[in-house]
């Protein structure tokens, strides 16, 4: 699998993870970083840091190109000067999220074996990696374990919880500060857990494998910073919703995300053309809602802008005006998302407006045009009932429990999703 060369994370950071990558550019600039929230996404600023990083972290440095091999071979370094074995380092296939990946259980190991098991159970919680799936005699395991344990359990989320309060903890003993997001109370805690003696102990190992030269007391933070990123943006729990305007899609946000258009705020970076919201507004909520006017625009910068959120997406929801009948940019849209291997629902909207004795054919004919495996793919609905027809809201309980399926096969947690909200749901009709 390829993956977003650097320049690429850091710049989607600038849009998704916006305090997160602040920090990281306050680590190589702290009086004057190339890039603070609030300024847009800023490509080159991206390149300028990307070419830092690479340039600080590579003795063999010599080009001013910093493409992921060249960023594998920085993380290769600072994996190896932490402690990282070669042999783990260089089996046949490893890549760079897997350098990534054995730094962070490096790092969280040591930290685990210098800690309490009521330190250990403290630390969990502050990181929400607890629940009834972990076992409690984990907290008796050794770090190498009980970091294996974690990732087997929640993946890539495991990883990034790991790579915040790894850097934030870096940060403070290697340059003196903590980052800017350690103003989420759940890090700080975390970081709270393991500053101290145990910081000293863990910090004393490291500082001996040569971390103490200048480059590398900003390279070792920015390196697992990066790796927050990318674990994050790999493992956001996107939904998209794809449809015209007239479709009803914004009576879908509506009823199914309880989206509100004209009083929610967009994040940052979206547009006019694709704009993506989060279901709860905490910084560290992983679910996001994303709103595609369609991809087939003819306008290249529409057509970019849709591309960059469409990795983000777990699913996909196809709002189609039943009324309005199918269209050859339906199956257009059908086959750019089969393409990428994701799966999807279409919503037959405003089916109260179609005649009860022309339902059946038409969805027979739905299923046909738009080259669906079976009938189960569509679900009729009606978000936004014609008030003259005195039709319920239907097809909202379907929806919601469409996206619950797609969680499940990709093993997450609706808490992952929703974050400390519930779905909504409407009560069935009888």
């Amino acid at each position: 699998m390829k993956h977003k060369e650097l320049h690429e994370v850091i710049s989607l950071g600038m849009d998704y993870c916006p305090s997160i990558t602040e920090s990281l550019f306050k680590t190589f600039n702290a009086d004057d970083p190339l890039w603070v929230p609030g300024r847009g996404v800023d490509a080159n600023a991206a390149k300028q840091l990307a070419d830092q990083i690479c340039e600080a972290g590579s003795h063999s440095f010599t080009s001013m190109f910093s493409g992921n091999e060249d960023y594998k071979k920085v993380v290769h370094n600072v994996a190896k000067k932490l402690g990282v074995k070669a042999e783990e380092l260089d089996k046949d296939g490893s890549g760079l999220v897997d350098y990534e990946t054995k730094l962070m259980s490096k790092l969280f190991s040591d930290i685990w074996d210098n800690l309490s098991e009521q330190e250990r159970e403290d630390l969990l919680s502050d990181m929400d990696l607890t629940g009834k799936e972990i076992d409690p005699s984990m907290l008796a395991k050794s770090g190498v374990l009980a970091t294996q344990v974690l990732l087997k359990q929640f993946g890539g989320f495991a990883t990034y919880r790991m790579a915040v309060v790894m850097a934030n903890f870096l940060s403070r003993q290697l340059l003196g500060r903590g980052l800017s997001f350690a103003a989420n109370a759940a890090v700080t805690r975390a970081v709270g857990v393991l500053i101290g003696p145990v910081g000293w102990i863990v910090t004393a190992g490291w500082l001996a494998h040569d971390l103490a030269g200048p480059a590398y007391r900003k390279v070792t933070p920015a390196v697992v910073y990066i790796a927050a990123i990318r674990s994050k943006l790999e493992t956001e729990m996107g939904f998209g919703v794809v449809g015209l305007g007239s479709s009803g899609k914004d009576a879908c946000l509506k009823q199914v995300f309880g989206i509100e258009e004209a009083s929610s705020s967009p994040l940052a970076g979206s547009t006019d053309s694709c704009q993506a919201y989060r279901l709860v507004y905490e910084r560290d909520c992983t679910g996001l809602v994303i709103n595609f006017p369609g991809f087939n625009d003819h306008d290249p910068q529409v057509s970019e802008n849709a591309e960059g959120y469409l990795a983000l997406c777990r699913g996909f929801i196809i709002v189609i005006d039943a009324t309005s009948g199918l269209s050859g940019s339906d199956a257009e849209t059908i086959q750019k998302i089969r393409e990428r291997g994701r799966p999807f629902v279409v919503c037959l909207n405003k089916w109260d407006l179609i005649r009860p004795a022309d339902r059946e054919a038409l969805r027979a004919k739905a299923v046909e045009k738009l080259g669906l495996s079976s009938p189960e793919q569509i679900i009729t609905t009606v978000f936004d009932p014609d008030e003259r027809l005195e039709e319920p809201v239907q097809g909202v309980d379907e929806t919601i429990d469409w996206i619950l399926g797609v969680l499940d096969m990709e093993h997450a947690t609706t808490k992952a999703f929703w974050g400390s909200m519930e779905p909504k749901k409407v009560k069935k009709d009888k």
